[in-house]
């Protein structure tokens, strides 16, 4: 190996703080929740789906189906990413569904949940709106949203209880 090459791979390998952090995406967790859980399950022609306003464009942070169970998986996959129940099992909290999303939410005005029919091809929110929220600086890196809304549940419609998002910023994204 020559000199110079050798040298750069020292200060590489040496200095992995010095490196920039290219990810400048966001964490989200949703916790969503009615007053009987249940009420949150998919039928199998459905799904839900998460977007977020930044600037005056709308972007989609994820979907989601939740079985009987309450255990919310991506979709459409297999991948189990939360439990959508507010209720601690055994003095552990079990809230929360993640998803990691590559847009940059620190400019993120709102956030709302809608209801989308499965094998949608279109990238547009439907008009099946279950909650929303306007996010606010929850503390340093961090943007809150309380959702306010109702799902529709056999031709009657239950309100969200206790149902919240938590945007997780990069360092330095929100003063």
């Amino acid at each position: 190996m020559n000199r110079p090459l050798a040298l750069l791979v020292a200060i590489v390998f040496s200095c992995p703080a010095c490196l920039p952090d290219t990810f400048r995406g966001s964490d989200v967790v949703l916790e969503v929740g009615t007053q009987a859980g249940p009420d949150i399950t998919n039928r199998s022609t459905e799904h839900y789906e998460l977007f977020a306003t930044v600037n005056q464009g709308v972007v989609s942070i994820g979907k989601f189906r939740v079985d009987a169970e309450l255990v919310a998986w991506e979709h459409p996959g297999t991948q189990k990413i939360g439990v959508a129940n507010r209720q601690p099992a055994g003095g552990l909290p079990q809230s929360g569904i993640r998803f990691t999303t590559d847009v940059n939410l620190a400019d993120a005005e709102n956030v709302f949940l809608t209801i989308e029919k499965n094998g949608e091809t279109d990238l547009s929110p439907s008009e099946v709106v279950i909650g929303r929220g306007t996010l606010v600086d929850g503390r340093r890196s961090v943007l809150v949203a309380d959702l306010e809304g109702e799902v529709p549940v056999l031709g009657a419609t239950v309100p969200l209880v206790d149902s919240r998002v938590a945007v997780i910023l990069g360092e330095g994204e929100v003063d």
